[in-house]
């Protein structure tokens, strides 16, 4: 509400502890009960970094991604996936769990956490057509307070209202491919 009230936009960040396929499920229809008849103009993003959870293989972290995220996204909500580096990426850090090609396409975005880029420059070059969000700090000091710090690639809040996600009317059709990149 305070965010709302500053004219902020908003998203939604779940934390997920899901071990197998039906506990994300849950999670999904806990979040869906959280965020029911609410506008916000990011996705819903899906944390699944809690070590109980992310050290799955790779078939099981599938199937607990895509039953919470295809179930968030199948009521009507733009949906992606929150995690760090080290298991979002196999290409550049090599033994990532995640087979994030299957996982996603081109159906969910993807918010990365790299603390080793702080100033951004890296992950420009190499991941912002692939990956919407980056956040390269949890020490910027706000307030006195450590917060995390982000960069967006993607203009969430237009993509939001013009395609009629998140509780917002459509205004266009989404062509083929319109959320990459």
């Amino acid at each position: 509400t305070a965010a709302r009230n500053a004219g902020l936009n908003i998203g939604v960040y779940f934390y997920s502890y899901a071990t197998t396929a039906a506990a994300a499920s849950r999670e999904a229809d806990l979040c869906l009960s959280y965020i029911k008849g609410k506008k916000f103009e990011y996705p819903v993003y899906f944390d699944f970094e809690d070590p109980g959870a992310n050290s799955r293989n790779g078939n099981t972290a599938y199937s607990i991604c895509r039953a919470f995220m295809d179930k968030v996204s199948a009521a009507g909500y733009l949906t992606g996936l929150y995690g760090y580096a080290g298991w979002m990426d196999a290409q550049n850090y090599g033994g990532a769990w995640g087979p994030i090609d299957s996982i996603f396409g081109n159906k969910y975005e993807l918010w990365m956490a790299n603390y080793y880029d702080s100033n951004g420059a890296h992950f420009r070059d190499n991941y912002s057509r692939r990956f919407g969000m980056y956040q390269y700090t949890s020490t910027n000091v706000v307030n006195g307070r450590n917060v995390d710090t982000n960069m967006c690639f993607k203009d969430y809040p237009s993509i939001v209202k013009k395609y009629g996600f998140n509780g917002y009317a459509r205004t266009e059709q989404a062509p083929q491919g319109a959320l990459d990149g």
